[in-house]
């Protein structure tokens, strides 16, 4: 059984195993939100693509 992680406690002695295990989940965690920012600044990207493009389309007597 898993012993309970208490970063607080300074009684707490990691072992190299935990310390493994919150590095890649800090790392996960990290690499997550860099993901999700840059698929939100895509999407408001294509957004702005898209609604130029419609704009343009929708003027008269341009091509």
């Amino acid at each position: 059984m898993k012993r309970k992680i208490n970063l607080r406690d300074p009684e707490f002695e990691p072992t190299d195993e935990e310390i493994k295990e919150l590095m890649h989940s800090a790392f996960a965690q990290v690499r997550a939100k860099r993901e999700a920012r840059e698929r939100a600044v895509a999407d408001e990207i294509s957004a702005r693509v898209a609604k130029r493009w419609m704009e343009q389309r929708a003027k008269p007597g341009q091509t």
